[in-house]
């Protein structure tokens, strides 16, 4: 490969060469850097076939014009032929072959290279797929097995510097296959927008001897974790901000990066870790708050959270189909729907305290009125009971919140900001109200309920003008 003025990085296993490829409006990368072929030097590309649908809107191995092995063998090959990892071998010019149509377009995108991982080596291609089959799914410290996203670039970026290229039994293991044949280089493209392309480099000299995979640790986990929240917090935020700037605008710094850090965190407990899926599970607690994987009142939606989980982790595919069906009808095109709802509901809250008719039977009763023929069959009454069970006991531990009357509230103001909304970060106020050395618990639990019903009255404004400039 060859460029110019290329920043280097050294580690005991690798040399990270960080490529300029330009803007990422510019011309094909072709025109920045070649792959210089050699007569028994391969280039291969693990192709993630999720990614490259999302990008291209299809993918299918019947498609392809040049050599190809799936990287899963038996009955998961035929059941993901389609979405399983695949390993191509580009044309290798100094012998005369001729590139593809599909790996012309390939090099010549910026957003297809972002779908998957290029490998040189000196070895065949049933060789170089026999040696990454051994990393789709590895163990760790505690003997569960993880499929490992290999293909993924944004996931491979991270982890061959840090751990590949520093740790002795990685390198060992990743870097050479079962001959003994070592690896030249590895090259990725983290993101579409990158403006340089990774291309690590193995140090041949420096290799141990080969060794079997070693268990996923502590250090891979931080390591993932790590990568993720550095590229995930700043795209998020900015994402958020464009698709709800009502509902991020009012929202003080330090609650924004507590919103990236929160919405990170719960989407990797859950095991959502592909950056657009981590970013939509945030964007879901716009509407249905800070713990909606975990409230019963959205079983209709993270009910797919416990689901198996395989090569092809369709999760989040099927929440937001399923999310996106309900959003207009029950949200609206600007959340003025949900506003207005928030609205209603807070209002409902306010005229049962004025009727002393505060109890949590009542106020299940005058807000499941309020929110049923919204949703329709989405909540169902036991889901319903199962939230009001566990924000009553909530409400109890963490306030000592004891009479009827309290609870109610507290469980209308968790039916109405989600479960878990005195630790919602786009609710500050919330908590702060609730922990708050002044008052009696029933005093600040007023207070919050007034307050809430200004802001309910003010949103509500705010997102039917949000819809107003949209449809002119």
């Amino acid at each position: 490969m060859t460029s110019v003025s290329v920043a280097e990085d050294s580690f005991p296993y690798l040399t990270i060469a960080h490529v300029p490829i330009g803007d990422p409006e510019g011309e094909g990368i072709l025109s920045k850097i070649t792959i210089e072929d050699t007569a028994d030097l391969q280039t291969f590309l693990l192709l993630d076939p999720a990614l490259y649908e999302r990008v291209n809107g299809s993918f299918a191995n019947s498609d392809l014009d040049l050599p190809y092995k799936p990287l899963l063998n038996g009955p998961q090959a035929r059941e993901l032929a389609d979405v399983a990892p695949v390993l191509l071998r580009f044309a290798n010019t100094a012998i005369g072959e001729s590139r593809s149509d599909f790996e012309i377009t390939f090099l010549g995108r910026r957003d297809l290279l972002r779908t998957g991982v290029i490998f040189r080596a000196a070895t065949g291609l049933d060789e170089m797929a026999a040696h990454l089959r051994r990393f789709v799914r590895l163990r760790d410290e505690a003997g569960r097995w993880s499929w490992f996203r290999l293909a993924d670039p944004s996931v491979m970026s991270a982890y061959i510097p840090r751990s590949v290229g520093r740790r002795a039994d990685r390198a060992a293991a990743w870097l050479q296959d079962a001959s003994g044949t070592k690896l030249q280089s590895i090259i990725m493209l983290p993101e579409a927008t990158a403006k340089t392309l990774i291309v690590a480099t193995v140090r041949q000299d420096a290799l141990p001897e080969k060794r079997a995979p070693a268990a996923l640790d502590e250090d891979d986990r931080r390591i993932f974790v790590a990568t993720q929240q550095e590229r995930f917090r700043a795209a998020f935020l900015a994402e958020m901000a464009a698709r709800q700037p009502v509902r991020m605008r009012g929202l003080k710094e330090e609650h924004r990066q507590a919103f990236g850090q929160h919405s990170l965190n719960a989407a990797l407990d859950c095991g959502i870790t592909a950056p657009g899926e981590v970013a939509y599970f945030g964007h879901l607690m716009l509407y249905l708050g800070a713990l909606w994987y975990r409230d019963p009142l959205h079983r209709w939606l993270n009910q797919e959270l416990t689901g198996e989980r395989s090569p092809a982790d369709r999760r989040m595919t099927t929440i937001s189909h399923r999310f996106r069906s309900a959003a207009h009808d029950v949200f609206g095109m600007q959340m003025e729907k949900s506003a207005a709802m928030l609205s209603e509901t807070l209002d409902a809250l306010g005229a049962l305290i004025a009727a002393h008719q505060v109890t949590p039977d009542q106020v299940l009763l005058r807000l499941q009125s309020i929110s049923a023929p919204r949703f329709g069959d989405r909540i169902q009454p036991d889901d319903v009971k199962a939230h009001a069970q566990i924000a009553i006991a909530r409400a109890g531990d963490r306030y000592g919140v004891s009479t009827e009357r309290d609870r109610g509230l507290y469980l209308g103001l968790s039916l109405c900001f989600g479960l878990g909304f005195d630790r919602d970060p786009l609710t500050p106020w919330i908590g702060e109200t609730l922990k708050a050395d002044q008052g009696t618990i029933s005093e600040r639990l007023d207070a919050v309920l007034t307050h809430a019903r200004k802001r309910g009255e003010k949103l509500l404004r705010l997102h039917e003008a949000a819809l107003e400039g949209s449809n002119v």
